[in-house]
């Protein structure tokens, strides 16, 4: 296993902290490399709706991660009770709508009945999620390294993870290797061990142990494994015997428990992965409002690698809604 290769990687985050300044319509949190936008003119909204133009200018609903974060929140609201990106899975679980789980809180007591999160006065509450209306909090991403918006795929539960030390983004979802590889832009390649620690590391925290495809096959069935990505097969962490079965497992799968890699037949489902390359965020400028909306000012022009229109986000947010009722 990968152990003590975590452990190399442990100071490995998310995002970079050498990233550049905030874009100049958000307020900057630079201890924790955050740039936050507060919605506070009165346009008050569900959460569905406020993650929806949290995604149309780029980011998603705030996340709060430790009590530093927390107090940052609390004394640049001015009073607004207001959405942050925290939501209740079926099972009690709450997740970030990002994707990753909620290891900070704090909930005022007795006030986490409700399925979204919203904040006031420094503590948590909770509200139901299509009947509440509150302002909201925005997290976007810095004008650095970013992840693209997010492409439309069918039972998505997570949006795009920046990993600034391989310089890419990984999305997971639920899918078999063919419906991947023609809804994923670049399906998953892995070029070195650092790669796959990163990415078993990953897996385990967004999919809990169960099985990831990797992109790679045996198309003329005679032990010829290549990349679907089309890039040179220069890295592989096959389990003992493996791969078996020439010309009946065609596809590999990796299980997030050990990253080990296995032969498995194409027709197997399994947990994907897309990436993408990360990119360079140049525009500064304040994002255009979406299908006239008039949560945000005409203050510039909306870069269209970087937003999704509000039709396009409400969308995206209807197939979230329906993939965190499996969680």
């Amino acid at each position: 296993m990968f152990t003590s290769l975590l452990f190399l990687l442990s100071s490995f985050s998310f995002v970079s902290s050498t990233f550049a300044a905030c874009p100049n319509w958000t307020t900057p949190f630079t201890t924790s490399n955050k740039c936050y936008y507060f919605n506070s003119l009165g346009n008050n909204s569900d959460w569905y709706d406020a993650e929806a133009a949290c995604n149309c200018i780029g980011g998603h609903l705030a996340t709060i991660d430790n009590a530093f974060e927390n107090r940052f929140v609390y004394e640049n609201l001015r009073g607004n009770q207001s959405w942050i990106g925290a939501i209740q899975g079926t099972n009690g679980t709450w997740i970030w709508s990002e994707g990753r789980p909620v290891n900070y809180d704090s909930w005022t007591i007795g006030q986490q009945n409700g399925s979204c999160a919203y904040v006031n006065n420094g503590g948590w509450y909770s509200d139901d999620c299509q009947q509440g209306q509150y302002a909201y909090i925005c997290e976007i991403p810095n004008a650095g390294l970013y992840c693209p918006r997010p492409k439309l795929i069918v039972n998505t539960t997570n949006y795009w993870t920046y990993f600034d030390s391989v310089n890419a983004c990984y999305q997971i979802y639920d899918a078999n290797t063919f419906a991947a590889s023609f809804q994923c832009d670049t399906y998953l390649s892995v070029h070195s061990a650092q790669e796959m620690a990163i990415l078993g590391d990953y897996a385990t925290s967004t999919s809990g142990s169960g099985d990831i495809w990797v992109g790679l096959f045996d198309p003329y069935q005679n032990g010829s494994w290549q990349w679907l990505d089309g890039s040179p097969v220069n890295f592989t962490y096959w389990d003992a015997g493996e791969p078996s079965l020439v010309g009946t497992n065609d596809c590999a799968i990796f299980n997030a428990q050990n990253y080990k890699w296995v032969s498995t037949p194409c027709s197997s489902q399994a947990m994907g992965i897309c990436k993408t390359p990360g990119k360079l965020q140049t525009d500064q400028s304040y994002p255009q409002v979406c299908d006239g909306s008039n949560s945000f000012s005409k203050r510039g022009k909306m870069n269209a690698d970087n937003g999704l229109t509000k039709s396009e986000a409400k969308n995206q947010m209807k197939i979230s809604k329906d993939a965190r009722n499996r969680i």
